[in-house]
């Protein structure tokens, strides 16, 4: 009980002093959430490209640093977590076709000659970048920010048909050879609204994150399904190039600054 007394106190004490500084005009603390879609597009590649997009729900916090008149000049930063994700189709034929042995023979005994396979991920994100935005039009303004970023990838996981759902870290150990990107580079642009209560600022903004590091996939190419079930370590592959792709996210972050 005394704890979350303690815990309260400090969270009330931390909001006046977030309240405070914003009367000041020298910092803004706020958060946000975001309903997103998210996809994966793919580096050129012969036998496998993107087949779809996921729905997904984003969140996270920001301090803006404000200067000039209105505080229309801000530098941010905080913390995101984002989860994306996408669909990846192979074509088996291709591969066959490219000198995969075991893949030709799974075709002739009437494997499918298309793989899709559904990828999850969620990372931790911390931005820094400038916000620009209008003065004030009765109690509405206009911004548009941009920022760089660096994101940690702190899970995700893979599902096909029949095979199941595979943790990153378990992949070598399943049917794939699979190296994520553990820490990646990022972007984002964003152009939307704020409107001033009596308390607080209420935000609203459509956003795009990407990526500037490929996320890999298959570093050693892809072993064939049917054969690394049942030969150890199989080293016949069934796509003959590595696969990479790039992120993509587009939110409608909703928020409140205090």
């Amino acid at each position: 009980m005394k704890k979350s007394i303690f815990c309260l106190a400090a969270a009330a004490m931390l909001l006046t002093a977030g309240k405070a500084s914003a009367e000041e005009g020298k910092v803004t603390f706020g958060l946000e959430i975001s309903p997103a879609v998210t996809w994966l597009g793919m580096t050129d590649h012969a036998e496998v490209e993107t087949d779809g997009a996921k729905m997904k729900f984003n969140g996270g916090l920001v301090v803006y640093f404000n200067y000039g008149d209105e505080n229309r000049y801000s530098l941010f930063t905080g913390l995101n977590y984002n989860s994306y994700g996408g669909f990846l189709e192979g074509n088996l034929a291709s591969a066959a076709k490219n000198g995969s042995a075991n893949a030709a023979a799974s075709l002739a005994i009437g494997a499918p000659s298309k793989e899709r396979v559904k990828y999850n991920f969620g990372e931790f994100e911390i931005p820094i970048g400038v916000r620009l935005r209008t003065g004030s039009f009765n109690n509405w303004r206009f911004a548009a920010h941009l920022n760089l970023g660096l994101a940690i990838t702190v899970h995700g996981n893979a599902t096909m048909k029949d095979y199941g759902t595979y943790a990153l870290d378990n992949y070598k150990r399943k049917t794939y050879s699979y190296d994520p990107m553990r820490i990646r580079g990022t972007y984002g642009l964003a152009v939307g609204a704020e409107y001033d209560l009596d308390a607080v600022t209420l935000t609203g903004k459509i956003r795009y994150k990407g990526s500037m590091s490929n996320m890999y996939f298959y570093r050693d190419g892809m072993f064939n399904p049917a054969a690394s079930l049942n030969v150890a370590d199989s080293e016949d592959k069934v796509y003959t190039q590595n696969v990479t792709f790039l992120p993509h996210i587009l939110e409608l972050a909703i928020g409140v600054l205090f």
